[in-house]
């Protein structure tokens, strides 16, 4: 089964409809109130954190095979800096 996680500005009957008819499991927190989806802040963090290096943010390179081994390069980094800050 398929899920989606969305924000609020997703919180309409079509959107509801359309996910049904595909059979999406959709988690939205309603409008007007201060329901949070837990899980959904990983992606922004994610990209967030990708995004903190200059290369990845304004792509520089055309060529795509060179950004992906800087997103690899990158991903490790991250990676490193994450497992030497937990000992």
């Amino acid at each position: 089964m398929t899920t989606l996680i969305a924000d609020k500005g997703y919180d309409s009957p079509r959107v509801y409809d359309e996910l049904r008819q595909r059979g999406i499991t959709g988690y939205i927190p309603r409008r007007g109130t201060r329901d949070r989806v837990s899980g959904r802040w990983i992606v922004e963090h994610s990209s967030a954190l990708l995004h903190q290096y200059r290369r990845l943010a304004i792509r520089w390179k055309r060529r795509p095979d060179i950004h992906q081994g800087f997103l690899g390069l990158v991903a490790a980094l991250v990676c490193r800096r994450r497992l030497s800050n937990r000992t």
